[in-house]
Formats: structure tokens, C-alpha cells, sequence
């Protein structure tokens, strides 16, 4: 009787088994014939009272920096053969008196009131790419910022850092290992100043996923959809310019031309001047009332910026 009641927990735990290996906690699925979605599921388990009393606002701050990166600048969206990606963050505070295994589809993170952790620091995960059905885990501090979950985040999607250390002497340097000459510098290299997430990481996210998405002229439309997000960020909030010659990643998003340079341009995320091939064009970024968006300067302002592709 014990002998087969213990084959019969064998048989239970077998069928059990597969299915909670086929809850996948970063998931990638097929919107349409140009887009995907990434999900990243994520429980919080906030270890002390202090922590417990912030989980809350850390959660909406982690939920919004991640959004800000991955979501919300042009460039982090799309793949380098035009796939526009659309990432889903769920961020979920763990019930009292649950533990990992009671989240099996979920990344499962701690979070303690300190400014660093056990190694030192403000937030750390194991890599894990997506589509692998496997958990993460990790230990983040309550001076875990929106930026430091936006990286965080990355490795949840198969991202490694992009930066290392160097010892010279007694002293310990950091050095950037994908430094951007110009507009902002990499998510997975450094978590401060002006940061963004890069189309050659959506393309390592997907490739660390075992998908080859396959090439369609058609998904090339992607590029005005986000050069339109750009373009609405700007003149939803649009920055009052004050200076003689603003910087150009102050104009960002914004239609700028010449006196009598008859090129209208569109300033890229990097601050580079996109002349817009033509009315159509413009139009169909910027919409119908373009020519009455656009910044004026003098033709000696507008020379003094770098240029970039037309778009056409």
C-alpha cells in the first residue's frame, strides 16, 4: 500500500512539473507580422517593516523607470530589421506569508532597507533570458532607483552589463564598454545622467530567445510610428528655449529649420537634424498643422548642429 502510494505521488509530481516549467517568467509572443511582446514577471518581497512601508512607492518608481527606458524613447522599441518590440513590466508585491515557490511564473526579488546589498550593491538579479522558463532571483535595497530597475531589468531579458572595472593601484575605475560619442549613453552600461535602451539590444534580447524573426519590408513603416512619439513627446510638453543655440538634445522631438534654408529637420534622440524629404512626410510625422510647429533659427545656428539621415 506505501509503495504504491508513493508511485502515485511520483506520477502527480511528474505531471505537475511540466506545467509549472511552462509559466515563463520573461515571455516573448508574436503580436502581429512586425511586433512583438515581451512580458517580465516580478515579485517583490519586501523583508522588513521599513521596506514594507515604501513597497508601495518603490514599486510605482521601479514600474516607471523601466517603462521610461524601454518604452518610452525612440530607438528602444525597434529592431534593427524594423520588428517594433512593446515591453509588459508586472511588478507584484509578495503576500504576507508566501515564499518563491508560491510565484513559480515570476522572477522572485527581495528588497531590505539599505543602501547596498550582501555584495555591495544597490540592486542585482540573475541573468535570465526570455523564453527560457526559468526564475531569477535577486536582492535589491530600498535606494534601488527607477533607472537601477530599468538595468535590472535588462538582464531579466538576457542583458549583460556593459561596463567593468579596473584596478589601477589601490583605486578601483569603472569603465563604459559601449560609449556613445554622442546623445545618451547605454542603459547597461550606467544608471545616471541621460540613459537609453538601443536597438542592438532588442536584437541580442531576441537572439538570446532562439527567435529569428524574419525580414519583411513592410514592418519598415515601425521607423514613423516612433518618429511620431518622438515628435508628440516634444510638443505635448514642449521646452521653453531660452539660449541663443540650445543644446540638441534639448530639442529632441522638436521641427527646427534655417531662416532661408528651405529644409525643414526633425532633431533625433541623439540631437542630430533629419531633413524631411518632403511635405508628406512631414505631414505624416508631425501632422497636418507641421509647418506651423516648426523652431526658427538662424541659418549660422542651424549649421553648428550634426546632421543625419533624411528621412524619407
Amino acid at each position: 500500500m506505501k509503495i504504491k502510494f508513493f508511485f502515485t505521488l511520483v506520477l502527480i509530481f511528474l505531471f505537475i512539473l511540466p506545467v509549472q516549467n511552462a509559466l515563463a517568467q520573461t515571455e516573448i509572443n508574436q503580436q502581429d507580422k512586425c511586433s512583438y511582446n515581451i512580458t517580465i514577471k516580478m515579485v517583490f518581497d519586501f523583508k522588513d517593516e521599513k521596506a514594507k512601508t515604501l513597497a508601495d512607492s518603490l514599486l510605482l518608481e521601479w514600474a516607471d523607470g523601466m517603462n521610461e527606458i524601454w518604452n518610452g524613447n525612440y530607438g528602444s522599441k525597434i529592431s534593427s530589421d524594423s520588428h517594433l518590440i512593446n515591453y509588459n513590466f508586472v511588478l507584484e508585491k509578495m503576500v504576507e506569508g508566501k515564499t518563491c515557490f508560491d510565484y513559480p511564473q515570476d522572477h522572485c526579488i527581495s528588497v531590505i532597507s539599505s543602501e547596498v546589498n550582501q555584495r555591495g550593491n544597490r540592486a542585482d538579479v540573475a541573468m535570465a533570458s526570455a523564453n527560457n522558463f526559468s526564475n531569477s532571483q535577486g536582492e535589491w535595497t530600498i535606494a534601488t532607483t527607477g533607472l537601477n530597475a530599468a538595468h535590472e531589468a535588462g538582464h531579466l531579458m538576457g542583458l549583460k552589463d556593459e561596463y567593468h572595472y579596473e584596478t589601477i593601484g589601490a583605486e578601483k575605475k569603472w569603465v563604459n564598454d559601449n560609449y556613445k560619442e554622442s546623445g545618451p549613453q547605454s542603459i547597461m552600461a550606467q544608471t545616471w545622467g541621460e540613459v537609453s535602451a538601443f536597438s542592438e539590444q532588442v536584437d541580442e534580447i531576441i537572439k538570446s530567445a532562439n527567435i529569428n524573426l524574419p525580414a519583411n519590408e513592410t514592418c519598415s513603416q515601425n521607423d514613423t510610428f516612433l518618429w511620431q512619439g518622438l515628435v508628440s513627446k516634444f510638443y505635448s510638453a514642449p521646452i521653453k528655449i531660452n539660449e541663443n543655440r540650445p543644446e540638441p538634445k534639448q530639442l529632441s522631438g522638436a521641427l527646427v529649420k534655417g531662416e532661408t534654408d528651405l529644409a525643414v529637420y526633425l532633431v533625433d534622440q541623439e540631437g542630430k537634424l533629419r531633413h524631411l524629404a518632403n511635405e508628406q512626410v512631414a505631414e505624416k510625422i508631425a501632422g497636418q498643422d507641421w509647418s506651423e510647429k516648426m523652431i526658427v533659427f538662424s541659418d549660422a545656428i542651424i549649421y553648428t548642429y550634426q546632421f543625419g539621415q533624411t528621412i524619407n
